[in-house]
């Protein structure tokens, strides 16, 4: 598993590096493009950079609509991969439940008894003691927020 990720990291870092390689060659070029159209060209010269480049545009559409609908396929189809792979394995699971159902109907060995109960017991509560029994003789409540209990 080290290696395959070893792998994977060179092949990321190569794929990587090619980018940019591209990209620093691309703006050379259009740096060395700017540099001759602003110093050494002629204005004939610059029209007809211009009219290439507008006849040029529609194809731009063209490669990059053909890209992103490319990308989209790629995309749609992994799903697709992923989903099929998942329902599969759902269906294994399904499957493998039904052969293990089966097979213990085969085999099926009576049920178990119930595990024993502890018999119900009746609490005599005739033994409880009722406490003490307090009588309230009087219960006067003065202006000055104290009360008496008298017994």
């Amino acid at each position: 598993m080290k290696r395959q990720q070893q792998r994977q990291w060179q092949s990321e870092r190569t794929a990587v590096m090619g980018i940019v390689i591209f990209m620093l060659v691309c703006a050379g070029i259009l740096f060395g493009l700017l540099y001759y159209a602003l110093k050494q060209s002629t204005p004939t010269t610059l029209r007809w950079w211009a009219g290439i480049a507008t006849l040029l545009c529609p194809l731009g559409f063209v490669f990059g609509l053909g890209l992103g609908t490319y990308g989209a396929r790629r995309e749609i189809a992994g799903i697709e991969t992923g989903l099929g792979t998942v329902v599969k394995a759902a269906g294994n699971i399904v499957d493998l439940r039904g052969q293990a159902a089966a097979s213990i109907r085969k085999g099926a060995s009576p049920p178990a008894p119930p595990p024993p109960t502890q018999p119900q017991r009746q609490l005599d509560l005739s033994v409880l003691d009722d406490g003490p029994e307090f009588e309230i003789d009087e219960f006067d409540i003065s202006t000055s927020g104290q009360g008496t209990i008298q017994a």
